[in-house]
């Protein structure tokens, strides 16, 4: 009788292991997937061919195709957008098929090419386009929020996480230009302004990710804030910085958005006019949206220091920056 019991525990033990063993093994070749309101939807595994970013306001697909996408074929009705693709315009395509399966998206197979279905949740503040840095990618955001704003605006709080940027003692710039970019933030939803940020705690952002934020999100403007440092202790005061390329792509209107964020910078607070100027710098040469990165101040200047440690000049700058960026916009509108 023992050994009939033994017999049994060691086969009860062997076939635990083994079924351990294939679920293991067959849970390593299940795809992950990415749930969308409780639906399978898209694989986000690295075979995935369309990717889906989410924040509170827009949804974002990602299409990355095999090929140049500038001549895909689109239409727009009040709540789709149905874009033609081939068969092999798609790596891996990782999407359910069957229409109904999921409200959001889907595809529908015609001849040798299919369409596929993305689903607004509004009819006004989606967009459709190719990215300009890879044109392999179509870029589809759809709007989450039933208000139709005036401008949409990147901001960019320069620095971040482990990287501290310019710093004096305990003082350092990733925390005065995230002040500062929250007040510019909060001023401009108050202007009836779209506004999304790169960050909005203490965290490190990679600068190629803060272009592709950017672009994803195809705003009417990017704004980039900073703050300035200088061996020379003398050196004071705020300016902005403007790039386009050797073709001059957008030349004009950077340079109009520099100068009119520069003059409503100066008009408080008695700011030292440091000027504008062109500079490669890596987040305007990447942006494909009208652009300017602007220096609040030098760390390293008594003076500007004790400005940039009184929340009531950064609350200020926020607003004057924000004045800038709306007197550009407001002026292009009317040009228009």
């Amino acid at each position: 009788m023992k050994k009939f019991v033994s017999a049994c525990v060691i086969f009860s033990l062997i076939v635990v292991l083994m079924i351990a063993f294939f679920a293991g093994f067959f849970k390593s070749k299940v795809k992950q997937v990415l749930p969308i309101a409780s639906k399978v939807v898209l694989a986000s595994d690295k075979l995935g061919s369309i990717d889906l970013k989410e924040d509170n306001s827009f949804k974002t697909y990602i299409i990355n195709c095999k090929k140049d996408m500038k001549d895909v074929k689109w239409k727009e009705s009040k709540e789709w957008y149905k874009i033609t693709l081939g068969k092999d315009d798609i790596e891996n395509l990782k999407i359910n098929g069957e229409k109904g399966v999921n409200k959001d998206i889907y595809y529908e197979k015609v001849g040798t090419n299919f369409i596929l279905n993305i689903k607004k949740s509004f009819v006004k503040g989606n967009s459709l386009k190719v990215d300009k840095t890879n044109s392999k990618r179509i870029v589809v955001l759809i709007n989450k929020e039933s208000k139709v704003y005036k401008y949409k605006i990147v901001v960019d709080a320069g620095h971040g996480g482990v990287d501290k940027g310019a710093s004096y003692g305990d003082l350092y710039e990733k925390n005065i230009t995230l002040k500062i970019a929250k007040y510019t933030e909060q001023y401009l939803k108050s202007k009836d302004c779209q506004v999304i940020m790169t960050r909005d705690t203490d965290k490190f952002v990679y600068l190629n990710a803060i272009a592709q934020i950017n672009n994803d999100a195809a705003p009417d403007v990017f704004i980039s804030i900073h703050v300035n440092k200088n061996p020379d202790i003398q050196c004071r005061g705020v300016s902005t910085y403007y790039y386009y390329n050797a073709a001059g792509y957008q030349k004009n209107e950077r340079m109009k958005l520099a100068e009119d964020i520069e003059g409503q910078l100066i008009k408080d607070d008695s700011w030292n006019f440091m000027g504008m100027d062109k500079d490669q710098l890596l987040v305007l040469n990447k942006s494909t949206a009208v652009c300017a990165l602007i220096e609040c101040g030098f760390i390293s200047n008594s003076g500007d220091r004790a400005k940039l440690t009184n929340d009531a000049v950064l609350k200020r700058l926020g607003q004057n920056i924000s004045d800038g960026v709306l007197e550009y916009l407001n002026a292009s509108k009317t040009l228009k």
